[in-house]
């Protein structure tokens, strides 16, 4: 058999960069180093759509989580949340072992723990999706898109470690 059965879920800009805001994007396409580490490890990806682009649009510019409280981004986030929990747990019932969320660093909705102006909060879609998914002890970390790809490959590495995890987001490097 060749699949791996192992999978992470992602933050869809990670791999299409073109959802990211102005001026945010760092590769021309997807992550690098996040690609690459998928294929190295045998470790599939499980994206979830741009809760920001669904709530206005593209283009967009840079807004903080506190401006984008504003929005609708708190439903959108929620309404991404229920389906993509539900998704998760067909996997996971059908035997596939998520090994991890990997959020963006910074992201209103999508970082696992920082925000530019918050350094402890959660973007609005992993605290929506958190609530769902907690009995789950899924393991969460950020992935900062401005690192290395040896600093991105670094972080993705505590997902395959052999240690106790919890849903609340994981430290690395960053």
């Amino acid at each position: 058999m060749l699949r791996s059965n192992k999978a992470i879920a992602i933050s869809g800009c990670l791999l299409h960069q073109s959802l990211m805001a102005a001026n945010c994007a760092t590769e021309p396409a997807a992550i690098k180093g996040v690609i690459e580490w998928t294929f190295k490890n045998k470790i599939g990806m499980i994206p979830w759509s741009c809760p920001e682009t669904l709530a206005i649009g593209l283009p967009r510019e840079t807004k903080g989580i506190e401006r984008y409280r504003k929005t609708n981004l708190i439903e959108v986030c929620d309404s991404i949340a229920i389906n993509f929990s539900k998704y998760l747990e067909i996997q996971i019932n059908g035997g596939i072992d998520i090994i991890g969320i990997v959020g963006v660093s910074f992201s209103p909705a999508c970082s696992a723990r920082r925000q530019a102006y918050h350094s402890n909060e959660q973007g609005l879609f992993i605290q929506a999706l958190i609530k769902r998914i907690e009995h789950l002890n899924i393991p969460i970390i950020d992935i900062h898109r401005k690192k290395f790809t040896e600093d991105i490959k670094a972080s993705l590495e505590i997902l395959i470690k052999k240690e106790p995890v919890t849903t609340k987001a994981t430290t690395g490097p960053v």
